[in-house]
């Protein structure tokens, strides 16, 4: 039968042979004789723990003659270590684990510990964190909270060793603890500015996106005006998915503020607990579920949309009168409602008459000159109560059809595309700026006006002879047998890159550009380019 006795080793209570404890009170002895540290000989008694854990003697066990051997042989002999011994000796190599770095940390020593664990600078551990988060669009935070909750902190020596893969022996304590005494104030100092101007900008990133939240949410929903107040003027019944979809996104903006905040506390009161991990990974869940949902609500809800305007769109037919068989001038004209979304289309006919696709309310607006010879045509938006801001954008097309045209007109922000199944002798076309003009048939002579902005596509068309005059915009064009083009010679210092004339070839093999003849080829000049060939040439 043996004696036992009662002892603490780092504040836990164990029973103890006494034959045991007296062979651990002699080994600890030795051990403050070696260290003269008591922050290294309290790091020595947690480990002791932890060996005598690893035997299976936990709080309130015996320890044994054979613990504290065991126990002995793992830290090393103090002999071990005189400063007399060239070399200190090394026992055990501890395996590596996983622990938050909080000495070297920005905000929870996560990215800082696996830059100990895989032996390099936590700089690229943490670049690569910040390219998975902008890839992930923010998954990556959750992942970064869950692992803030799993992995312990390294908080004495014999963790921080174990971190980097170093045996956990009495030299490698001392140097350990030697470490911490050195580091650098001025590390600290600048860890300390890092970790109150992060919390701070996370204050300021909350209120704006609290503010811009609230904003957005009033400015949509309740509107500055009934044009952008969907709830006001056409009711819950017809707008389901776009107040689900905005509440959704207000719910994610919140959220994202919440986010903010929450850590914006922990960093600057330097406090986190396993509740504020849960809080933060919550809210992270929470945020993504909302947008992801605001997301989904706003492509099912546009789809559907579409769809009701496609089944309301209507299709007339009108026969127009005599006297439009006489113009030889159209001018299409612009409605600021309808500008780059409505589409005209000319088609020489012989019989005057008009076909329009679109939703209710908008109409061609036709008007014959006094001269007989001229007219000028829109489309325009008479409203209704059926009728949204966005519902433009599902298209109106106009087919005109009367006689060939002498000159042709395309206004601001207005698609025209002119269209002639015979050949005809010539054509003058103006395309203003932002306008779109496509020509399809066979002529002779076509010439063309271009201003800044414009669009100009006549790779489809047959012609013979084009003459081109442009301030800017960009024209393309086929195969043709003589081109003249007139470009400003005067522009801005950095010259005008919306002034590009292309043409696929030139038969005549010469080119009249401002006047010049010149050999058929690309040229480049200050106010502009001519360039003859393919992209792919």
């Amino acid at each position: 039968m043996k004696e036992i006795t009662r002892i603490h080793i780092a504040k836990v209570a164990y029973d103890i042979e006494v034959t045991a404890k007296k062979e651990l009170e002699k080994y600890m002895a030795a051990l403050e004789r070696y260290a003269e540290d008591q922050e290294i000989l309290d790091d020595i008694e947690i480990r002791v723990t932890e060996l005598l854990a690893e035997r299976g003697v936990a709080k309130n066990g015996v320890i044994t003659s054979a613990d504290v051997a065991a126990v002995r042989k793992r830290l090393g002999e103090p002999s071990d270590f005189a400063p007399e011994t060239a070399e200190a000796a090394l026992l055990e190599s501890e395996a590596k684990r996983v622990y938050r770095d909080t000495d070297h940390a920005i905000v929870g020593g996560v990215l800082a510990g696996f830059g100990r664990f895989f032996g390099i600078d936590p700089l690229w551990v943490r670049l690569i964190f910040v390219v998975l988060l902008l890839a992930s669009f923010g998954a990556a935070l959750v992942v970064y909270a869950l692992l803030w909750l799993i992995i312990p902190p390294a908080r004495t020596a014999a963790e921080k060793l174990q971190m980097q893969g170093k045996p956990v022996t009495l030299e490698a304590i001392k140097a350990m603890a030697g470490d911490d005494e050195m580091r650098s104030q001025a590390a600290q100092t600048t860890r300390r500015a890092l970790r109150i101007t992060s919390g701070v900008l996370l204050v300021l990133l909350g209120v704006v996106a609290l503010i811009g939240t609230c904003a957005a949410v009033a400015a949509v929903l309740f509107g500055f005006g009934s044009e952008y107040s969907p709830i006001a003027e056409w009711g819950l019944h017809s707008t389901w998915w776009f107040v689900a979809m905005m509440g959704l996104f207000a719910a994610a903006g919140v959220l994202f503020a919440a986010l903010c905040l929450v850590l914006a506390n922990a960093l600057l009161r330097r406090v986190w607990s396993k509740r504020t991990g849960v809080v933060v990974a919550s809210i992270i869940a929470a945020g993504l579920v909302a947008f992801a949902g605001g997301m989904g609500v706003a492509m099912v809800g546009s789809l559907e949309e579409q769809g009701r305007l496609q089944a309301a769109r209507q299709t007339t037919s009108v026969d127009l009168p005599a006297a439009f068989a006489k113009i030889k001038t159209l001018t299409v004209a612009t409605d600021e409602n309808l500008a780059g979304y409505g589409r005209i289309e000319y088609i020489v006919a012989s019989q005057p008459r008009y076909e329009l696709e679109a939703l209710p309310g908008v109409k061609p607006q036709i008007t014959i000159a006094d001269d007989g010879q001229s007219a000028t045509v829109q489309l325009t938006k008479t409203g209704g109560d059926t009728w949204r801001p966005w519902h433009h954008m599902s298209g109106s097309v106009l087919k005109l059809y009367g006689p060939a045209l002498e000159a042709i007109t395309a206004k601001n922000g207005q698609t025209v595309h002119y269209e002639n199944d015979k050949d005809q002798p010539q054509l003058a076309v103006a395309v203003h700026e932002g306008a779109a003009f496509e020509l399809s048939g066979r002529y002779d002579t076509v010439k063309v006006a271009s201003q800044p902005g414009a669009t100009t596509l006549l790779g489809i068309a047959a012609i013979r002879h084009l003459q081109v005059n442009t301030t800017g915009g960009e024209l393309t064009a086929g195969v043709v047998r003589t081109l003249e083009v007139q470009q400003a010679d005067v522009c801005g210092a950095d010259g005008d890159d919306d002034n590009t004339v292309q043409v696929r070839a030139v038969s005549s093999g010469s080119l009249l550009y401002n006047g010049k003849q010149r050999t058929a080829q690309t040229l480049e000049q200050e106010c502009g380019e001519v360039i003859i060939g393919s992209d792919d040439e």
